[in-house]
């Protein structure tokens, strides 16, 4: 990765910044001149930052300055720096993309398994075969076999949209909740019941079951992931 531009660094504190409440919806960000003076840098950087905030929807330029944009008008692309604020993500937020998840895939589940093709159906039988292997007790993990899953159901469906979607999902989500020190223990009775039943659903084409057993393990894995996120927050407030 390369390291950050001058104009990324002002972007992403600024950004830190609005996120945190520190400008108030409305409130005009300072000055060019003042904030090249206070990052010391010139003006085309902080021009460069500027137009990174509007793109995440979070700041708009007019000609009478700059002025900040309330949270819930930004772009899908202001989740990540969301999710970095703190130490700990926030764990409402957390719930909120999983269940925007859930509803997406299960669909997109549904929706593949009534046109799948016999090819199609050995592929989707597959992927849930290794899922089943993985060991997840001995720390390995399912999350590259789940969006080859995912991103299964949606090359069936041929649905373009729905793809970018969760790939914008994957870039701002998945890589800053699965950090080293969250440790998420999924329990795994529950998972190999879970995972018996989608196989199940894919032989049978039962699109219904399918759709209810993606809908049950992303419940299985939002509650792993709370409590994860709750040791988490002891952790931190202990040192």
């Amino acid at each position: 990765m390369q390291p950050a531009t001058r104009s990324e660094e002002v972007a992403n504190i600024l950004c830190d910044e609005i996120l945190g409440g520190q400008y108030r919806p409305g409130e005009r960000l300072p000055s060019e001149r003042e904030l090249a003076a206070r990052f010391s840098v010139n003006r085309g950087a902080v021009r460069e930052a500027l137009k990174k905030l509007q793109q995440l929807g979070i700041a708009n330029i007019t000609p009478g300055g700059v002025r900040v944009v309330p949270v819930e008008d930004a772009t899908f692309g202001v989740l990540g720096p969301m999710l970095n604020l703190d130490d700990v993500p926030d764990p409402r937020l957390i719930s909120q993309i999983f269940e925007i998840l859930t509803l997406l895939i299960s669909t997109s589940a549904e929706n593949a398994i009534t046109t799948a093709s016999t090819e199609d159906v050995e592929r989707l039988q597959d992927i849930v075969e290794r899922m089943k292997a993985v060991r997840i007790e001995a720390g390995e993990s399912e999350r590259p076999l789940w969006r080859e899953l995912a991103l299964a159901f949606v090359e069936i469906n041929q649905n373009l949209v729905l793809r970018l979607i969760l790939n914008g999902i994957r870039m701002q989500f998945m890589a800053r909740l699965y950090r080293p020190r969250l440790n998420i223990d999924i329990h795994s009775d529950s998972r190999t019941g879970i995972l018996n039943d989608m196989t199940d659903a894919i032989e049978q084409r039962d699109s219904t079951r399918l759709g209810e057993a993606v809908r049950r393990y992303f419940t299985l894995i939002d509650e792993s992931v709370q409590i994860a996120l709750r040791q988490q927050s002891r952790d931190v407030a202990n040192g």
